[in-house]
């Protein structure tokens, strides 16, 4: 359906994507650690009897550098990229997708309430077509994972060559780097893993992207062992 949203689920949608693109959340994060961390402090040499030049001074510089660090550390980081018109946080989009059958739920698993993972149309991204998968929880996205497979290690190697020089460009360097082929890249809005690897249909590169709404979703009960 075309046309400017007026209900209220758009204007609140409005206001969130705005809120979550900001810079007032990190600077209000900043703040609140800052003088929990001073008060805490200040509560606990008052206790033990420090003088009141300590009990006012000390917090205060212990709040200030917690702020800073607190600030740096979250400065840096920029939004995961979009894939194939697909991004983080957004709402399902109205095409075809087809759900996982109940032997993909099986093998695959659900993690959280309310989650429903789909196979999206190919997309076309960096010059390749990929597979897509979107994980979602109350119809929104919070896992978008491209992925191809390659015959040829040969092949695979240059478009995770191609794939990894992309997320550096958008994401800059790699945030960890683990044993074999896979790279981390912490974002403002989650994270994102390039993984590449030998299966049984032929080599694979493949990108993860997952929101860190996944902090604020409820979890499903593990199955138990039977």
């Amino acid at each position: 359906m075309g046309g400017t949203d007026q209900t209220g689920d758009g204007r609140r949608i409005k206001r969130i994507t705005w809120w979550s693109s900001s810079w007032l959340p990190q600077v209000l994060k900043a703040i609140f650690w800052a003088v929990l961390t001073a008060t805490v402090l200040c509560l606990v040499l008052r206790n033990r009897g420090f003088p009141d030049e300590v009990v006012v001074f000390v917090p205060l510089a212990v709040g200030l550098a917690v702020y800073i660090w607190f600030w740096v550390a979250n400065r840096g980081k920029r939004p995961a990229f979009a894939v194939g018109g697909y991004k983080l946080d957004d709402a399902v989009p109205s095409v075809e997708l087809r759900e996982f059958s109940e032997s993909e739920y099986q093998l695959f698993g659900r993690e959280f309430k309310h989650e429903k993972n789909f196979h999206a149309p190919r997309v076309d991204f960096l010059g390749y077509s990929w597979n897509l998968l979107l994980g979602t929880v109350s119809g929104r996205i919070y896992k978008i994972h491209p992925y191809m497979l390659f015959s040829t290690k040969g092949y695979a190697g240059i478009a995770a060559t191609a794939t990894f020089q992309y997320c550096t460009e958008q994401l800059g360097r790699p945030s960890s780097h683990t044993s074999g082929e896979s790279w981390w890249w912490w974002t403002k809005d989650g994270n994102v893993i390039l993984q590449g690897g030998e299966t049984a249909e032929g080599f694979s590169v493949g990108l993860f992207l997952t929101s860190d709404a996944v902090n604020r979703f409820e979890r499903l009960p593990k199955a138990k062992n039977s």
